[in-house]
């Protein structure tokens, strides 16, 4: 099991690196608009 935890938590499994996924069928407004809402609160909420 040793062997096991050292591969998945020893840096040897994971890696850096990104999330990607579409935004569906959505306006390029309304997506900017979406990103404007949640920065605006994030800032109000710290």
């Amino acid at each position: 099991m040793k062997e096991l935890e050292e591969f998945v938590w020893g840096n040897k499994f994971w890696s850096d690196g990104y999330f990607a996924e579409t935004s569906g069928k959505i306006s390029e407004y309304k997506l900017k608009e979406y990103i404007r809402a949640q920065c605006s609160s994030m800032t109000r909420e710290g």
